[in-house]
């Protein structure tokens, strides 16, 4: 069961990864609960006209990001790849 601190460990997060995508025109963004985890996914535009890239960051209950990753899509929707920056950076891995 969560506690107040653990809750409000995880909004923090939240508020600072929603609020380090303001400058980039974010067009959706989403909060998922998977189990004792929690999901914040943001889009943003990307630099070619009708691309955007997916940022997806994954904390435990303790508010503790266990990972965080980006896919990016063409102006068709069609996946391009997958970069990792957490547990360790990997650059295109799909």
């Amino acid at each position: 069961m969560e506690t107040s601190a653990s809750e409000s460990a995880i909004l923090k997060k939240r508020d600072k990864f929603f609020k380090g995508f303001e400058r980039r025109r974010p067009f959706e963004h989403d909060v998922r609960k998977i189990g004792i985890f929690t999901q914040f996914s943001v889009s943003v535009p990307g630099n070619s006209p009708g691309s955007h890239t997916r940022w997806v960051k994954v904390v435990n209950h303790m508010g503790k990001t266990v990972r965080m990753y980006h896919d990016t899509y063409d102006k068709t929707g069609r996946f391009i790849h997958r970069g990792v920056k957490v547990p360790r950076p990997e650059r295109h891995v799909i």
